[in-house]
């Protein structure tokens, strides 16, 4: 096949599940999600999600999301995101302190990141970075919000998925009942697919469910961050520019 094609796989019975078997968010931060995804659509954003992991009267786990932490870009090329050691500190405080205030846990529980103008699957880098988090914390899940995708009528097709990494290795000519499209600018089916095999990794994807609940004025305050967090990273772009020249 050329690198235009799609490749098919096939979803494996013995295929491992994800460790978690659900994912719930409020509306606000449902809401939040996608106001920072928006806010450019010439590189991917990025930020923390807070919540906490139970285990409901099945004995399934679930994720339930109730706060983001927004981030400032390190990494500046458009399709990479890279969370720092101090940021993931600087969350962890912003957790315990909302913890304090709700009288219930709340730690960092997983990351997200937006696709402007391609699909909401995670790449191989996705799925190689979710996999590194999963090694501090099997509960750690990942969000791709996918954005500035115009459907036929003109329309904005936002998407916004749950997965885990799992260990599976990725058969060439085995077949799945769906094409699975390949993400990456640069990256061609068949080196995504080549760099999942090496790595024997693959995704999962988790149920995500929007509870209608949420805070209005923590919308409002989040979206000022937003704000703000948009002035820094335009004024550290500015200052590195005027420091190369």
């Amino acid at each position: 096949m050329s690198d235009g094609q799609f490749f098919k796989r096939r979803r494996t019975l013995d295929k491992p599940k994800a460790h978690l078997s659900m994912v719930m968010i409020t509306s606000d931060v449902h809401l939040l999600l996608t106001a920072h995804a928006l806010t450019t659509e010439k590189e991917e954003i990025m930020g923390l999600l807070l919540g906490d992991i139970t285990s409901n009267d099945k004995g399934q786990n679930v994720a339930r999301i109730m706060e983001i932490c927004i981030l400032r870009r390190s990494d500046k090329r458009k399709d990479r995101v890279e969370i720092s050691s101090e940021q993931l500190a600087a969350a962890a405080q912003e957790a315990e302190k909302k913890g304090q205030m709700l009288n219930q846990t709340v730690r960092v529980i997983g990351w997200y990141h937006s696709h402007p103008h391609i699909t909401v699957h995670p790449s191989h880098v996705d799925v190689r970075t979710q996999a590194s988090y999963q090694q501090l914390d099997k509960g750690f899940v990942g969000l791709i919000i996918s954005c500035f995708n115009s459907k036929a009528d003109k329309s904005e097709n936002i998407q916004i998925i749950a997965f885990q990494s799992v260990q599976s290795p990725i058969s060439h000519d085995s077949f799945v009942d769906q094409d699975v499209d390949i993400l990456g600018e640069n990256n061609s089916p068949s080196e995504h697919y080549q760099a999942l095999e090496r790595d024997g990794l693959d995704s999962a994807l988790v149920p995500l469910r929007i509870l209608n609940e949420g805070s209005k004025s923590n919308v409002l305050n989040r979206l000022v961050q937003l704000y703000q967090t948009m002035v820094e990273e335009e004024d550290q772009t500015f200052e590195a520019e005027i420091t190369e020249s």
